[in-house]
């Protein structure tokens, strides 16, 4: 069906093919629409005109139907296959990998594996190769390499959790719930013409129990993502067939010589995947589903998780805004970090005002738009509710589809649309309500503090007034007094949820309603090493101040009954898993280029884990230690 033949093919230029006019108006196939999105499932018109778009074969109904079927049914059958081999060998295997060394692990998924790449980033290195051009010889191997670009022999060698996590969520979620994942793998192969891609006008269902099943195109299901046009879709069949064909082979090479009639070994592995506890290579937090899309759970939507994640960083953000007002440390060591940048430091004093006032108003927005995004995940969850007991699906699916897509849309309209400009204005109203989170100066606990504080300066001067001596304005041999030490540390406050971080600008925020009491008896006693953490996080006053690595910070918090998962970006969300506030969590940022978190935001990080989990310095105590808490 191909209707291109070698020319030319001289070097350094690309090859050059030739056609017959005939044989190519014969050769294209018109998709059912012309859409983009069904150009996702059919190559359109024009593109079939280059020798790289032209579909290599035309394939008839029951052919169509032959090959998808029989990669369905291979991939079910291998996946039960490693799903019983996990529950029977689950240990076995574990331990067996994890003590082989990189060179062996290399060896071991080369024979098993053949087809595997060796090295990352194939797609880019691809794009270099001549190879590419070369649309008439194109190699099985290959082929099978770049239906799967992200699986190669060094991110499995490297870190022995990679292959648990891949044997876990491909045996614990259908195939169905791959798909999207495995089609977005594909788009730059597709799109670029990497693959003999065959024809067939018949469409693919990419969901639920008739998952493979061959049908013909209907436009609503087909802009639903419902279904797939066929040349793109069998090329997702096969990714997840191969997958499953190495996988099988790799389990099998690790486990050669194994008893295949003994009782399962399992706990191991039950206790590994049930806690989802996949890192990477020297972290101490789960590592982040967004760079690690294969190696996590499929994408799928989840009202429970959009709410939590939105309300854990409009918490972050919060937390952020209140400290800039209120904590002098805190804003100098921001204002510094904003203009480290050469540029801003040679700019003129009134541009970097102006900088400086549109990376606050930055600050705010960031604030407000997770406020927003909040407040719509909250809608859609309220859907998802009032929706789920119903007995009609077409009826629960529309409305959820009609929920996600006014959520989607009114988050593009804040991003397009400016808050200062006049057709979008807020009524007065409005604005005061949103400017709340940037008022911290108005706050009663803030004026209370603010005459503490001047109070207790004004003393201190009237002490080191009475101190100094009468015979001149200056005494060169004078050494520092004891008072104007205690001033630069800070003072001494009552709390109620015990101390805090010290500085000349600290005031009371106010306290989450579900911060835990600390009652007698409620004392969490850590290793030496995370209890020096802690007193870092709620320093005495005397107290060394120092810079804390970041894995140190997080094994400290994984003691103390919390996990640590990346989200997005620097974000990594802690959860709390054990004692009374279980379930709770809050977002911290993993301090870069450089893994530190020095002293000034150490402190800050002590006061919000007061605020949301009633930490104070004597809730903890050394192992080993009989010490109880009574509430201050």
């Amino acid at each position: 069906m191909n209707p291109f033949r070698l020319l030319r093919d001289q070097e350094p230029d690309p090859p050059q093919y030739y056609f017959t006019l005939p044989a190519l108006e014969d050769s294209i196939r018109p998709p059912p629409c012309p859409c983009s999105d069904c150009q996702d499932g059919f190559y359109p018109e024009n593109a079939q005109k280059n020798p790289e778009h032209s579909y290599h074969q035309r394939l008839s109904n029951a052919q169509a139907e032959s090959r998808a079927r029989s990669f369905v049914d291979d991939i079910q059958k291998r996946r039960s296959r490693l799903s019983e081999k996990v529950q029977v060998f689950g240990d076995i295997l574990i331990t067996r990998w994890k003590k082989q060394s990189q060179a062996k692990r290399a060896t071991l998924l080369k024979e098993a594996a053949p087809d595997l790449e060796a090295q990352q980033w194939l797609l880019p290195r691809y794009n270099y190769m001549r190879e590419k051009y070369y649309i008439l010889d194109r190699k099985a191997e290959r082929r099978r390499q770049l239906l799967l670009p992200w699986l190669n022999v060094h991110v499995l060698k490297t870190n022995p959790a990679v292959l648990f996590a891949l044997l876990h969520y491909r045996t614990a979620y259908p195939p169905q719930s791959w798909a999207t994942f495995d089609s977005n793998q594909l788009k730059v192969s597709w799109a670029a013409g990497y693959f003999d891609v065959d024809f067939s006008a018949k469409c693919v269902v990419m969901h639920g129990d008739r998952f493979g099943s061959l049908v013909d195109w209907e436009a609503k299901a087909a802009h639903r993502g419902d279904i797939l046009g066929y040349p793109r879709a069998i090329l997702i069949l096969e990714a997840q067939a191969s997958l499953l064909k190495a996988l099988c082979n790799i389990v099998d090479k690790i486990l050669e010589g194994v008893d295949p009639l003994q009782t399962p070994r399992a706990e191991k592995w039950h206790d590994l995947v049930n806690h989802e506890a996949f890192r990477e290579t020297g972290a101490i937090e789960f590592w982040s589903p967004y760079t690690n899309q294969a190696f996590s759970r499929p994408p799928m939507f989840n009202c429970d998780y959009l709410v939590t994640l939105a309300k854990s960083r409009l918490e972050e953000t919060g937390d952020h805004l209140w400290y800039l007002q209120c904590d002098s440390d805190y804003m100098r060591r921001h204002v510094k970090i904003w203009f480290a940048p050469e540029a801003i430091k040679k700019a003129p004093e009134q541009q970097r005002a102006m900088m400086l006032t549109q990376r606050i108003v930055l600050e705010i927005e960031s604030h407000l738009w997770w406020r927003w995004i909040e407040m719509e995940c909250n809608n859609v969850e309220a859907v998802c509710r009032r929706f789920s007991d119903s007995s009609e699906r077409a009826m629960q699916l529309r409305a959820l589809s009609t929920a996600v897509e006014k959520f989607l849309g009114s988050i593009r309209a804040y991003v397009r649309e400016d808050l200062t400009k006049s057709d979008t204005a807020f009524s007065s109203e409005e604005a005061g309500d949103l400017l709340g989170v940037v008022s911290a100066h108005l706050s009663r606990e803030y004026i209370q503090d603010k005459r503490r504080a001047e109070a207790e300066i004004l003393t201190a001067i009237k002490i080191a007034d009475k101190a100094t001596p009468t015979d001149g304005a200056f005494n060169a041999g004078s050494e520092p007094s004891l008072t104007s030490t205690t001033i630069a540390q800070g003072r001494e406050k009552v709390k109620t949820r015990g101390e805090q971080g010290s500085s000349g600008n600290d005031v009371t925020e106010p306290q989450a309603e579900d911060a835990g009491e600390v009652t007698k008896g409620t004392v969490i006693t850590l290793p030496e090493e995370a209890l020096g953490v802690i007193h870092l996080m709620f320093p005495s006053k005397d107290g060394a101040a120092k810079d804390v690595t970041w894995n140190r910070f997080v094994n400290m918090m994984t003691k103390a009954g919390f996990t640590a998962r990346n989200n997005t970006g620097s974000a990594v969300s802690f959860k709390q898993v054990s004692g009374s506030g279980a379930g709770g969590s809050i977002v911290f940022h993993k301090p870069h280029p450089a893994d530190k978190i020095d002293p000034i935001l150490l402190r800050i990080m002590g006061k919000r884990m007061t605020k949301w989990f009633g930490w104070k310095r004597e809730l903890f105590a050394l192992q080993g230690e009989a010490t109880s808490v009574v509430q201050g």
